[in-house]
């Protein structure tokens, strides 16, 4: 197939699981696969040089300071080679044929974004029989009216799958997008609070906003790893502070794009009233993580 794609990957401290993250993105149609460390202390650049002599296409950069994801994609955005872009997560990884498969929609619905459905493990054994897996978390179909992104408290489900290409007002952090329409936006660096919370929800509200659609692919998933693997070194999901930083970039979300997001009939509910029923929701999930934990 012929290379068509430049993955962007930010990574902070992810040292311990690039060697099995990484790799899993050279598929066919990829060019280039752009690892952005963001100042990374744990030998992250270690790493990805020994990923370098495997993978001949790893482009590794590394900014002088710590400048979170936000900067991080953008940079990365600036410097892709070829006309897609698909973000990757350092901390995650996709099934065989998520990039050719997503590849294939875009061509079919150019000047749109693409998305592959996020699954998430709750131990590393999982990864062993991820296809039974995946049929396992299979809860909510789309086609019965379930959808991804409820944008009425801002909750997401991941049990919702996808038996054919379905367009929605939302997709998740990893997703593919012409190159040309990635530089008419850019990732909003006020997103800082929480691991920068909301900014790829951020990015593709500004995409609808120049007439760019979304859909949900079937077939494609990104696999992401157990917290307690994942970010045994971030430090980025601690305590009241990180909570704190997810509700405020929720709310500037809002500020931002609420009147967009009334006008096109996303929402019908006052923004304070959303930003209630997204306080329920991230109390509730917590208490269902937290029994998974028992």
């Amino acid at each position: 197939m012929e290379k068509l794609v430049s993955v962007i990957i930010p990574s902070y401290n992810r040292a311990h699981i690039l060697a099995k993250t990484i790799p899993s993105y050279m598929q066919d149609g990829v060019g280039e696969i752009i690892v952005i460390d963001d100042c990374s202390a744990d030998g992250t650049q270690k790493v990805l040089h020994k990923l370098k002599e495997k993978i001949p296409c790893l482009v590794i950069k590394r900014n002088r300071s710590n400048r979170r994801q936000t900067y991080s994609k953008n940079r990365g955005i600036h410097l892709a080679r070829y006309p897609y872009i698909y973000f990757g997560d350092d901390d995650s990884f996709i099934t065989d044929g998520t990039i050719p498969s997503l590849l294939n929609y875009i061509k079919d619905r150019p000047g749109s974004i693409m998305c592959a459905r996020p699954i998430y493990l709750w131990e590393e054994h999982q990864i062993r029989h991820i296809e039974r897996h995946i049929r396992a978390t299979e809860i909510h179909s789309a086609d019965e009216g379930y959808r991804f992104f409820d944008m009425e408290s801002m909750a997401t489900d991941s049990s919702v799958y996808y038996t054919k290409l379905t367009k929605v007002d939302m997709v998740h952090a990893c997703f593919m997008i012409s190159s040309e329409s990635a530089r008419k936006l850019s990732f909003d660096r006020s997103y800082r609070g929480g691991n920068s919370f909301r900014e790829e929800t951020d990015f593709v509200m500004q995409a609808a906003k120049i007439g760019i659609p979304c859909y949900f692919a079937p077939n494609a998933c990104q696999i992401n790893y157990p917290r307690k693997i994942s970010d045994r070194n971030t430090k980025k999901r601690a305590g009241v502070r990180y909570y704190w930083g997810r509700y405020k970039n929720t709310k500037h979300f809002l500020d931002k794009h609420y009147d967009f997001m009334r006008s096109k009939r996303m929402v019908c509910s006052h923004k304070y009233m959303i930003l209630m029923r997204y306080i329920w929701f991230e109390i509730k999930r917590n208490i269902k993580t937290d029994n998974k934990k028992i």
